[in-house]
């Protein structure tokens, strides 16, 4: 947070004349931490939303739940904001000068942030969850054909494969954002009335400020590289990579056995299919 108020808030400007802009310096500082801590919790609604109506699903051409699950980030994270100011008025907290803004207020930082971290538990848990029952759903279909659609069965396919391309995104992201979490709320809890506190508060900070500027280094790479349709067309796009020879790819099913069997196994399942043949 100083770091934040050094960049945007040099010497000439710590007066009370520019409150208003050292307070969106501050709120865009704290609203970009809550945007990150929400992503999880979005996708995980996403792929619930996709598990659900997995019959009609793959039908929807429509931007309203991406578009609703940024909004539900937003207004959460400016709403924690505003909520915060009118506790300061209330309490009658007055910000004199640009390097005393405190941002927010702790208890309702204490509060957001708790809430953030049941999320978070929540969404992994929910990603978990997700995975078993997909895969369940699927062999259901699988072996009740007539009874479900192409459709049904591809959606829950895409269901099984997207969670476990997602799997390293959630993993650093749930990681960052508990240990985030954490920290601030030790941050809030501290006393800094004894020198100890506030070594331990100002390290704390950096520790956070090293964590959130690693998780934004890493997370688009694990979203890039991790993925490989999202790495392919990254490539696409940049135009980074000479075009050459493609190796055709080995077909695999939704829990990613080879479909295609090499000589020896084709040969030992023709014996194995004849052989139960002659005994039945």
């Amino acid at each position: 947070m100083w770091l934040i108020q050094l960049i945007f808030v040099p010497e000439s400007m710590d007066s009370t004349n520019n409150l208003l802009y050292c307070w969106l310096v501050v709120a865009t500082y704290f609203v970009s931490l809550y945007m990150i801590s929400l992503s999880l919790i979005s996708l995980a609604v996403e792929r619930l939303i996709a598990t659900v109506y997995a019959k009609t699903y793959e039908k929807m051409h429509s931007i309203t739940i991406g578009v609703g699950l940024v909004l539900f980030q937003w207004f959460f994270a400016w709403g924690v904001i505003l909520i915060s100011v009118f506790t300061q008025r209330s309490n009658g907290v007055q910000q004199t000068t640009c390097r005393s803004q405190e941002g927010m207020s702790d208890h309702v930082l204490l509060i957001s942030l708790y809430t953030v971290l049941l999320t978070s538990i929540i969404a992994v848990t929910t990603f978990i969850v997700l995975l078993y029952l997909n895969k369940r759903r699927y062999i259901t279909t699988f072996l009740n054909r007539s009874m479900h659609t192409l459709s049904e069965r591809y959606q829950l396919s895409e269901n099984i494969k997207t969670t476990r391309f997602l799997y390293p995104v959630v993993t650093v992201n749930a990681i960052c954002s508990l240990l985030g979490i954490s920290l601030c709320i030790f941050m809030v809890v501290c006393s800094e009335e004894t020198e100890l506190g506030k070594i331990a508060v100002q390290v704390a900070g950096d520790i956070f400020s090293l964590l959130l500027a690693g998780y934004a280094a890493i997370f688009p790479w694990m979203s890039a590289f991790g993925h490989p349709e999202l790495h392919r067309e990254l490539k696409r796009t940049l135009r980074c990579c000479a075009k050459g020879s493609i190796e055709p790819g080995q077909p695999k099913n939704a829990n990613g056995v080879a479909l295609i069997l090499n000589q020896n196994n084709e040969r030992s399942a023709h014996f194995e299919a004849l052989n139960n043949a002659w005994n039945t």
